[in-house]
């Protein structure tokens, strides 16, 4: 598979590129980050239209500091949007913390978005900052918001009008400069309607909205994620590249159901393990 540069496209950094791939006699537009902190190479994968167009949106709000919220299921590549957003803000050369909010119990995740003082709990023997504080100057990537306990809902939404915070224990405001850009797999609106989810919070993450459509409404970017899962895995590895056969990618662009990045991902770095160790082909089907 050979990659030539096409050109930059329009309105995006010089690090994203239009590249046509040359697979055997077919020729594919796929959009693809070069090498570039906080973007990992490779990253920023897909041509479809639907991909193009939270990718424009996603340049649109860069410029700003307006908070922002991408809402899609899981898999659709949400922390990959967020980076993508902060790579290309004047906040790029800031810290990009990213917490899940779900993979924490609600102590924990207090603690570990405001920090703590000397004494706050037991065991709290010296001084934290938190996630919120250190992200400072940069961007604070929630994802899973939703899963928020009230207590640290009303916590952001100090944080996101004020600017300002409690560490836990705490009685002195500190001040903090840092941008929010929130995630969700649920409906944030039906959220709100059940009263899992502040109203007035829904308000000040939602400034800015980017829907980020699953991968199997994407058309052949399960293909061309898979490829760049392929060499990726060969780069890692040691490995000779090695690409997907004909019937591997007309499976491939057959059995979208219930495609991820993810899920992708898993499939093709578990049959590359078999792979490597002479086991069989490569395929898409898990």
């Amino acid at each position: 598979m050979e990659c030539n540069v096409a050109r930059v496209v329009d309105g995006f950094p010089d690090y994203l590129r239009a590249e046509t791939i040359t697979d055997g006699e077919q020729l594919r537009p796929r959009f693809v980050s070069q090498a570039h902190d906080p973007i990992p190479a490779g990253t920023l994968i897909g041509a479809s239209p639907q991909w193009r167009a939270v990718l424009k949106r996603a340049g649109q709000v860069a410029s700003t500091d307006t908070t922002t919220c991408l809402q899609g299921e899981s898999g659709t590549g949400k922390e990959v949007v967020a980076r993508f957003i902060h790579a290309t803000s004047p906040r790029r050369r800031g810290p990009f913390l990213a917490i899940n909010c779900a993979a924490l119990p609600e102590a924990l995740l207090e603690s570990e978005l405001f920090g703590f003082e000397r004494g706050a709990f037991t065991g709290a023997q010296h001084s934290k900052p938190g996630q919120i504080e250190l992200a400072s100057g940069g961007v604070l990537f929630l994802d899973e918001v939703t899963e928020m306990s009230p207590m640290a809902q009303a916590k952001v939404l100090r944080v996101l009008q004020e600017r300002e915070f409690l560490r836990l224990g705490g009685t002195r405001p500190i001040k903090v400069n840092v941008r929010v850009i929130a995630a969700t797999n649920q409906d944030l609106r039906n959220a709100v309607a059940q009263g899992r989810f502040r109203e007035d919070l829904y308000y000040r993450i939602n400034v800015f909205d980017i829907r980020l459509p699953p991968l199997r409404e994407r058309g052949h970017d399960i293909l061309l994620l898979a490829h760049s899962v392929l060499e990726e895995f060969a780069r890692a590895n040691g490995c000779p590249p090695v690409q997907l056969t004909s019937g591997a990618e007309r499976a491939g662009a057959s059995q979208r159901a219930g495609a991820s990045r993810d899920r992708v991902r898993r499939t093709l770095r578990r049959r590359g393990a078999s792979v490597a160790a002479g086991q069989g082909g490569y395929s898409l089907v898990g």
